[in-house]
């Protein structure tokens, strides 16, 4: 049996390699330091809010994302490396428990873990990136009211801007001071480095004030959007924590229920991990307890 799972865990990691389509060459340019351009393809991507569909695909672009939202956008070619190193690594762990069934489940499984350690870590980042996104909002929306002029209300509240939000404006304001001056462009361009929702809501309507001025009092509302958004995850959060650990409790007794049948039964155990239909049944009841684990993670991510 080893050489035919072999065989399935070459042919499974080939196969997944070409879903990703995954760049040997861009991840040797990363390793020589080189580095990857944004392309235009990826602006127009995040100006239209467009998310590739397919379950791979879309791993994909919110791990990168995520990265590029951090600062950490060269890492993704490594993401992607570390994510089939651990695939394989749950193939090799299904085969040492004599289970071919289990192979594909594992294999995505533990593909995701490391997008799901970023995706953790990241959520602290988001967090204090809307804190700081909803204070540079008010204050730049206090200002331009007076003003009605965006650039000077930018070089004036500069230094009350705080990191991360502040460098972006920095580039905006060199942007506009030394290479364009067009402020249309610019604030495309500064929409495409924040990937939040309401900025760019904000910043559209800041497009639409430059032709029509009374638009200039529709920004307030994307500011007040924070403050409900906050409120509408604290009581998400307050709904869901009875349900999360049912379900946790659930997943617990449906995967401890395997070990215990040796206990309880070790004719049934044996009949469970040493045929067919049970390793079958074992494929599907660990899909199934991960599947629901996976949609509550989805419930708990941060509301948009």
């Amino acid at each position: 049996m080893l050489p035919l799972y072999t065989t399935v865990a070459i042919l499974l990691v080939i196969g997944i390699l070409s879903i990703l389509e995954f760049d040997a060459h861009a991840f040797w340019q990363y390793l020589m330091h080189k580095g990857d351009r944004q392309s235009l393809k990826d602006d127009v991507t995040i100006l239209a809010g467009d998310i590739p569909k397919g379950f791979f695909k879309r791993q994909n672009y919110e791990t990168a994302m995520i990265l590029k939202s951090t600062g950490r956008e060269n890492s993704f070619q490594v993401v992607q490396v570390i994510s089939m190193i651990a695939a394989v690594v749950g193939i090799v762990v299904a085969m040492l428990l004599d289970n071919i069934f289990l192979i594909p489940v594992f294999a995505i499984v533990f593909w995701l873990i490391p997008r799901l350690y970023i995706i953790s870590s990241a959520s602290v980042h988001k967090k204090h990136l809307n804190e700081e996104l909803e204070t540079t909002m008010s204050i730049l929306t206090s200002s331009y009211k007076n003003t009605e002029n965006f650039i000077q209300s930018v070089r004036t509240n500069l230094d009350l801007l705080r990191p991360p939000i502040k460098v972006y404006f920095e580039m905006f304001l060199a942007e506009t001071d030394r290479i364009d001056p067009n402020l249309v462009s610019a604030l495309n361009r500064l929409k495409t480095r924040v990937p939040n929702p309401i900025f760019h809501g904000w910043v559209n309507t800041l497009i639409q004030c430059q032709s029509d001025r009374a638009m200039i009092r529709c920004l307030d509302s994307f500011v007040e959007r924070f403050s409900d958004q906050r409120a509408v995850q604290a009581d998400l959060e307050a709904a869901l924590a009875s349900a999360k650990v049912t379900v946790y409790i659930m997943a617990g007794l449906c995967v401890g229920c395997i070990p215990g049948f040796r206990f309880l039964n070790e004719e049934w155990y044996y009949a469970l991990v040493n045929t067919m239909p049970g390793k079958a049944s074992i494929a599907v009841a660990v899909a199934l307890t991960l599947f629901s684990l996976w949609q509550v993670h989805k419930l708990s991510a941060p509301v948009e």
